[in-house]
């Protein structure tokens, strides 16, 4: 009963105020990606203008869907579900029974874009590209992705990555499929679309250049085309996020206090700017240790690239980063040629 335990989750867990400052940065992630489509050259205007129309109407389902807050309303939504005290494997048998029926009775209906299909405990977020909407459910928005206290650069550095990521997969090789509504629809100009796929190929060439190497010194490389959706996510996602936590201080430009109190020092730090701890909180937010068969395996089965070619693999495409770390054109993470879409 993944809904119910999602009501005892969010009311020791989650608050109104984490969904009031997760709108806040949400529309300075939409208000950037915006002004980045206007900016860019290769789009004509036919197309520019629609995906301005698709970035205004994105819809967020943030934290928790409202009727898990209503006892009458959890009730009816399992009342057909059997429970044994006793027998687990009957519990099973029964459970799918219950989903099956859920799921069968939900074909007599048109599809409710505005339903939850993830419980608010889940550890992740979604582009519903079917609905456009993006959703954040509340056991994302808790540490270490997310607290409350910590100061805003680390913030958009770490739960800002992910929301910039996945307003990005509206606009990635599946996304930019579908309209404002979430149907399948070309809205494409022939031209544009061509010169999309042009720019898409300089990101295969670069994920298929990285490697995992086994102790005997086999290489096991990425995909960089079975990769491409979430690549393009990345690097676009993770762009936005460092300027929308710039507009964010731009907003607050009349109240300079309020900046400070956003973005405050942390102790043992001060030889760094503010621009170079985000992108080091970023890097150690997709840092892991993680066993060398398993890396080898997940490389050939997951459409996200290994962690380390995740942040390598961006920031050697950002000027920011290469900008703020002063790093000299031509080496590893500034390279000459930088693959860049959105």
């Amino acid at each position: 009963m993944d809904m119910a335990l999602g009501k005892i989750f969010v009311e020791k867990y989650y608050s109104d105020e984490i969904k009031k400052d997760i709108e806040e940065k949400i529309i300075n992630f939409e208000e950037t990606m915006i002004q980045r489509i206007s900016q860019i050259s290769w789009i004509d205007k036919q197309t520019k203008n629609y995906a301005i129309q698709k970035v205004s109407k994105i819809k967020n389902k943030i934290g928790y869907p409202d009727y898990i807050k209503n006892p009458k309303n959890l009730y009816e939504k399992y009342e057909k579900l059997e429970v044994n005290d006793k027998d687990f494997y009957i519990n099973s048998i029964n459970y799918w029974k219950y989903i099956m029926l859920e799921d069968l009775k939900s074909i007599k209906y048109p599809l409710n874009k505005d339903d939850w299909r993830n419980p608010p405990q889940t550890l992740n977020a979604f582009n519903e590209i079917y609905s456009n909407y993006m959703v954040y459910p509340a056991g994302i928005l808790q540490p270490l992705f997310y607290k409350t206290n910590e100061p805003d650069y680390l913030i958009y550095s770490t739960i800002g990555a992910i929301i910039g990521h996945e307003i990005t997969h509206a606009f990635d090789n599946t996304g930019r499929l579908y309209d404002e509504e979430g149907n399948i629809n070309n809205w494409w100009t022939y031209s544009t679309a061509k010169e999309y796929d042009n720019l898409t190929q300089c990101f295969i060439d670069q994920y298929n250049n990285y490697y995992i190497e086994d102790l005997n010194g086999n290489k096991y490389y990425v995909n960089g085309l079975a990769t491409l959706g979430e690549n393009i996510a990345d690097n676009g996602g993770f762009t936005r996020s460092f300027e929308a936590w710039k507009k964010s201080m731009t907003k607050n430009s009349t109240n300079n206090k309020n900046i400070e109190n956003r973005n405050f020092k942390l102790p043992g730090l001060s030889d760094y700017t503010f621009d170079q701890l985000f992108f080091i909180a970023f890097g150690q937010f997709f840092c892991k240790k993680e066993d060398l068969n398993i890396s080898i395996r997940n490389i050939s089965r997951d459409v996200h690239s290994p962690s380390k070619f995740r942040v390598n693999g961006y920031v050697s495409n950002s000027d920011y980063f290469a900008e703020i770390f002063h790093c000299p054109v031509g080496l590893s993470m500034n390279p000459n040629k930088k693959c860049l879409i959105w």
